[in-house]
């Protein structure tokens, strides 16, 4: 009766040992997640004192879009010289995770407007797998993910930022 009540304590354990193993395999870590839509918000980059008017600010960006678009796949939809004004679409990569090898890419919208010595740029990510993206499961990035486009995005205005001050 004793080694019955061993037998039936050690199963008891073993059990539980396993459940918490397969609550802990279950269980989430928030940054690789898939961001909650309500949190995708668009990043408004605004440049001003450039002493440029707006014609050269529109060439600037021209060729900077040229020049950084075309190593991307990107798409301008709208280049319209005489309102200074771009409107396009453009694809980010992104990790799910620090430890997952795999790449995911997400699309994103772009405008610019410039006027006499200033200029705003807008980059938003939009939901969706584009076609290249080997993560066909997840409509928004991670967590993590998200936060690589951010920067991602902070890299490209600041760049942009460098371009239409003069700065090399």
């Amino acid at each position: 009766m004793k080694n019955q009540s061993v037998i039936i304590l050690k199963k008891h354990i073993m059990m539980s040992v396993f459940v918490l193993f397969l609550n802990g395999c279950s269980s989430s870590d928030p940054l690789t997640m898939q961001i909650d839509p309500v949190n995708v918000k668009a990043q408004m980059y605004t440049y001003s004192d450039l002493n440029k008017n707006q014609n050269e600010l529109w060439e600037i960006t021209h060729q900077y879009l040229m020049n950084h678009y075309e190593q991307h796949q990107t798409e301008i939809r709208v280049m319209d010289r005489a309102n200074a004004s771009f409107i396009g679409k453009g694809i980010v990569k992104w990790k799910i995770s620090p430890t997952t090898p795999l790449y995911c890419y997400s699309a994103y919208d772009f405008r610019f407007m410039a006027r006499d010595n200033k200029a705003r740029l807008q980059l938003k990510l939009l939901p969706g797998v584009p076609s290249l993206s080997g993560c066909h499961d997840w409509e928004l990035p991670s967590e993590y993910g998200y936060k690589q486009i951010l920067d991602k995005f902070e890299a490209i205005s600041t760049q942009l930022n460098h371009e239409l001050i003069g700065e090399d």
